[in-house]
């Protein structure tokens, strides 16, 4: 993943963008087994509009989400990579979209064409929090509000509004 811009974090199969900013941190999370499948997921966070999602989901998502650890999730804000690149349902164990592969360089050719081709347009452009709130309040392709915690959106996009001032997002049809 260096060769594409993103270094290895401390957990297995996390990936965090070097062209990330203080704003927006860009990850990707990766699960693989070599002659197997690949699957993935890309995602966007602002570390306090994160925290604060986790607070909110805590405090008013139920018991359930008593057990939610921050630890377990790399981004509230995450999306299947192969459901950007269309790798289809999915091979069975994987969890999300997966992509049946049968060499550690068919893994490499295959991320790296899917994130620029698939990835990057999406997301690369979204270096600040303006960007970022737009990206949040914005419900179209891959990244559609249903393949996420709409909750845990929201309360990142009340966050993100509410520190840049902007309180016109609410009113203004989204």
């Amino acid at each position: 993943m260096g060769h594409i811009g993103y270094a290895p974090a401390r957990e297995h199969g996390l990936f965090k963008a070097l062209w990330s900013c203080k704003d927006v941190e860009h990850i990707a999370y990766l699960r693989w087994r070599e002659g197997i499948f690949i699957s993935g997921m890309f995602g966007l966070r602002n570390a306090e509009a994160e925290q604060f999602s986790f607070d909110m989901i805590k405090r008013y998502g139920g018991t359930i989400y008593q057990l939610l650890s921050e630890t377990l999730h790399p981004s509230a804000i995450s999306f299947s990579i192969g459901r950007i690149a269309g790798w289809g349902g999915g091979v069975e164990g994987s969890g999300h979209e997966s992509l049946v592969l049968t060499t550690g360089s068919d893994v490499e050719e295959e991320l790296t064409k899917t994130m620029c081709e698939h990835v990057f347009p999406l997301i690369k452009k979204i270096l600040d929090l303006t960007a970022f709130l737009d990206f949040l309040l914005s419900n179209s392709g891959p990244c559609r509000w249903v393949y996420g915690n709409g909750a845990m959106r929201a309360a990142q996009i009340a966050n993100i509004g509410a520190r840049l001032g902007n309180h016109e997002w609410c009113l203004s049809g989204y």
